[in-house]
């Protein structure tokens, strides 16, 4: 065995992005496995950090950004998950961690890019599905207690509101 080679092909067939980058204030990747370009849709050898921090949706970007020059000012661990826009236009969740190390005198950050959309959807219809309970159990406790049809209409669709406000992250008048 090999085992150099053994690392490689290890490294280069996981279903996640292995990257080593130094911690200077331009960041160059050291590593980035191959399996960028189909996680990313840029190509190893063109892959810049600068372009990971362009790629990560606008709702995210000035705070996953400080939370990278603030790790990597400061050699610290960093576990965080953001939204990133693909280069073919669909946007997914990344898991991005890397740990500090220090090889040969020069601290590195090692870490992986993982793509946790499937895992970020499932928890949103979790969450979804026990609010849907919390409110119909909500309801049934309010007509229990001897709500007129008309409470129990109005508790109904004030639950229907705060609903709606959630989602499209505006009031509704009543």
């Amino acid at each position: 065995m090999n085992e150099p080679d053994d690392m490689r092909a290890l490294v280069e067939t996981l279903p996640l992005v292995v990257y080593t980058a130094t911690l200077d204030e331009k960041g160059k990747p050291r590593f980035v496995a191959p399996q960028v370009q189909d996680l990313l849709g840029i190509p190893a050898e063109e892959f810049t950090f600068d372009q990971l921090v362009a790629g990560i949706h606008p709702d995210d970007r000035d705070e996953v950004a400080r939370r990278f020059r603030e790790a990597d000012r400061n050699r610290e661990d960093l576990t965080i998950e953001y939204l990133w826009v693909h280069t073919d236009g669909r946007t997914i969740w990344l898991e991005d961690a890397s740990r500090v190390v220090d090889v040969h005198g020069e601290p590195v950050a090692q870490g992986y890019l993982l793509d946790v959309t499937r895992r970020k959807e499932t928890e949103v219809a979790l969450a979804r599905r026990t609010e849907g309970r919390q409110h119909r159990a909500a309801r049934g406790r309010y007509s229990r207690e001897g709500a007129s049809s008309d409470d129990i209409v109005h508790g109904a669709l004030q639950i229907l509101r705060e609903d709606v406000e959630k989602v499209y992250r505006t009031r509704v008048s009543a």
